[in-house]
């Protein structure tokens, strides 16, 4: 595979709400602003059948799997912060310097405690 500079990522959004459908639409109108964005392609995108919380009646959660390409690793951590994804594995390039991948492991952290703080206040 031919490295050209650019990051290819794969992210996964997570939703919980009602009705279902509205679950699967909100998706598909996040991943099409996410494909706005400047320097943002989406590759590939699955969304998944929304599925009945067990202890929440007539609440559903559901998630999407998007492979982004981005031309810059800023723009990386900008999707990661305006999107919130569950998780963000990059895909390529495989040689990825060790800089880029302390500045993910970073950023991972921080999300995670930006996502636990916001659970407590709510």
């Amino acid at each position: 595979m031919k490295e050209t500079g650019k990051i290819t990522a794969v992210m996964v959004l997570e939703i919980i709400g009602r009705p279902a459908k509205h679950l699967v639409d909100t998706l598909e109108e996040i991943i099409k602003e996410m494909g706005e964005e400047r320097g943002v392609k989406i590759n590939n995108k699955k969304i998944n059948e929304p599925v009945e919380l067990k202890d929440r009646k007539d609440f559903f959660t559901t998630f999407a799997e998007i492979e982004i390409e981005v031309e810059a690793a800023s723009e990386l951590a900008m999707l990661m912060f305006k999107y919130m994804p569950a998780h963000v594995e990059v895909v390529s390039p495989e040689s990825i310097n060790q800089q880029i991948m302390i500045m993910g492991i970073f950023l991972v952290n921080l999300q995670e405690g930006f996502t636990n703080m916001m659970k407590s206040q709510g």
